[in-house]
């Protein structure tokens, strides 16, 4: 006969890809623009923005102050009107 270990809890582990987007917006010059990072619900806990990166120029956007900027805390994108 086998031997009966005792009750031993598991954590399982999954790889599930992911991606994250910034769906594109229509502004007129002038105003400002709101980006909103979506961050799939199943690793919403997990993942903090900490910077956002212009995809044509590469160019990076890291928190500002000056302006209000909060994409590690928010997952926002803020485009004050003198960014145009």
């Amino acid at each position: 006969m086998g031997r009966c270990d005792p009750f031993v809890p598991l954590s399982a582990v999954v790889a599930q890809d992911y991606l994250l987007e910034a769906p594109s917006r229509s502004v007129i010059r002038g105003n400002a623009a709101l980006f909103r990072c979506e961050v799939p619900s199943f690793v919403g806990d997990l993942v903090h923005v900490t910077a956002w990166q212009e995809e044509t120029t590469g160019h990076h956007y890291y928190p500002n102050d000056d302006h209000g900027s909060k994409p590690a805390c928010t997952g926002h994108h803020y485009y004050p009107n003198d960014d145009w």
